[in-house]
C-alpha cells in the first residue's frame, strides 16, 4: 500500500464548533493537561497567523522550541492564541532533525475572521497524527486512542475518525468520496467517533450492538474501532466496513454541519 519512499502514518481528525464549548476560559488549561497526561510529548509549538501583506492575506508561522516553551506561561499564551481572531492554526510537534521519519503532532485549526468580518471556516478541526514507531506497543496505541477520545469530549466534537493514511485514501476512493463532506457520514474507518446528534440519529441500540470488540461512550458521544490495534488498519477490511456502515444506517436528510447548537 505504501511506496518505498513513503512513511506509514496514522492520522486522526475531529470536527467541532466553538459555540458548543461550554467553558471557554478553561479550554487552554484542559487541553494542555490532556497532552501532558498522555503518553506523548512535544518539543516544538508552531503558531500560524493570518496577516495582511500589501492587502493580500498570507500565513505567518511563529515557532517556539523547548527553551522558549519553558520560559512561557503556556496556558495563558495558548488561551490568547486560541481566541485571537488572526490565529489560523496551532501545532504541538515532537520531531527530530536526526530522525525525520519519526513524528508526532497535534494540529489545531481554529476558526478565524478576516478583517472585514467574513467567516472563513464552516467548522473547526483538530488533527492528531504520528508515524508507526510512536505506537509500537499496545500501551502507546491505547494512548493515541485515549488522547483522541479525550479531545473529542473536551471539544464536544460532532464527528471524528482514526485511520492509516494510505488506508483512509483507499477507503475514500472506494466510496467515491475524495474528501470529507459535511453533508452526511460517508464511510466507516478503523476508528470512528460520533457526537451527540449523530448518536441520536443512529440510535443507542444500533451503536451498542455493533459487532466490534472495541466500543465505548465518550462524553455525550460514542467511539468504536474495528480492531484493538491501529496498525491493523494498514490493510483495511472493506467488506467489514461496509457491513457496519449498513447496520448504522446514518441519515442523509440532515447535514452534519447542522449539528451545532
Amino acid at each position: 500500500m505504501y511506496d518505498s519512499n513513503e512513511i506509514p502514518t496514522v492520522n486522526s481528525i475531529l470536527y467541532y464548533y466553538d459555540d458548543c464549548i461550554d467553558d471557554k476560559e478553561a479550554l487552554a488549561a484542559k487541553f494542555l493537561s490532556l497532552i501532558q497526561e498522555s503518553v506523548f510529548s512535544y518539543n516544538k509549538i508552531v503558531v500560524r497567523k493570518n496577516v495582511l501583506v500589501n492587502g493580500i492575506s498570507k500565513i505567518k508561522s511563529i515557532s517556539y522550541f523547548s527553551k522558549d516553551i519553558r520560559k512561557m506561561d503556556l496556558a495563558q499564551s495558548l488561551n490568547e492564541w486560541i481566541w485571537d481572531s488572526d490565529t489560523a492554526a496551532i501545532s504541538f510537534v515532537n520531531a527530530s532533525r536526526k530522525n525525520p521519519d519519526s513524528y508526532f503532532g497535534i494540529d489545531w485549526f481554529v476558526g478565524f475572521m478576516f478583517p472585514e468580518g467574513e467567516k472563513n471556516r464552516i467548522f473547526e478541526t483538530l488533527n492528531i497524527s504520528c508515524t508507526y514507531d510512536k505506537i509500537a506497543n499496545q500501551s502507546e496505541n491505547d494512548g493515541f486512542v485515549g488522547l483522541f477520545c479525550n479531545m473529542a469530549s473536551l471539544l464536544k466534537a460532532f464527528y471524528g475518525k482514526i485511520d492509516d493514511v494510505a488506508a483512509s485514501v483507499d477507503t475514500m476512493d472506494r466510496t467515491k468520496e475524495k474528501c470529507f463532506t459535511e453533508e452526511y457520514l460517508q464511510a466507516v474507518y478503523w476508528g470512528n467517533f460520533f457526537g451527540k446528534k449523530i448518536c441520536e440519529d443512529i440510535g443507542t441500540k444500533a451503536l451498542t450492538s455493533l459487532p466490534v470488540e472495541c466500543k465505548r461512550a465518550v462524553g455525550e458521544g460514542f467511539f468504536f474501532s474495528l480492531t484493538p490495534n491501529i496498525q491493523d488498519s494498514i490493510n483495511p477490511d472493506m467488506r467489514k466496513r461496509r457491513r457496519i456502515y449498513r447496520r448504522l444506517k446514518p441519515s442523509k436528510k440532515n447535514a452534519l454541519t447542522d449539528y451545532s447548537r
